[in-house]
């Protein structure tokens, strides 16, 4: 994991088609995890920025504190894996993604199965740190 992040957050990209209803559920799905963990959820470990809506679709950012993703990943690291997409975007064959690009689509279908009509994935601005050496962007949370 690069060094410069571990204390910062991750950033990725929330497209929703209700978005109430879905950062709803992200906000609960999260406190799950939360709970699940040592950290306590006043310290801000999440939040969601005010969308923007075109076209029926919401597009806002969810920033998630670095520390709490990766004790994410630590408790939930075989369902993660398990998730790992073979096929990137641009359909390339990836024998092992980076754990940033696993984590996104793993937390994007969790919520999906949640019921949120929700789309998470690593934003453009975040996409060429994912590919680099342990890169690692970060996150926290506010619900609206």
């Amino acid at each position: 994991m690069n060094r410069s992040h571990e204390s910062g957050n991750y950033v990725l990209d929330f497209q929703s088609t209700n978005y109430e209803r879905d950062a709803e559920i992200t906000y609960n799905l999260l406190l799950t995890y939360a709970s699940k963990t040592d950290l306590h959820p006043d310290d801000m470990l999440f939040s969601l920025t005010e969308p923007m809506t075109v076209a029926g679709r919401s597009f806002s950012k969810l920033i998630l504190k670095a520390e709490f993703v990766a004790r994410i990943i630590s408790l939930h690291s075989h369902a993660i894996e398990m998730e790992n997409p073979l096929l990137d975007v641009n359909g390339k064959y990836h024998a092992g993604l980076p754990l940033l690009t696993q984590f996104a689509f793993w937390l994007s279908k969790k919520l999906q199965d949640a019921g949120a009509g929700v789309n998470v994935k690593i934003g453009e601005d975040m996409a060429d740190m994912s590919y680099g050496e342990g890169s690692w962007v970060g996150f926290s949370w506010s619900l609206c």
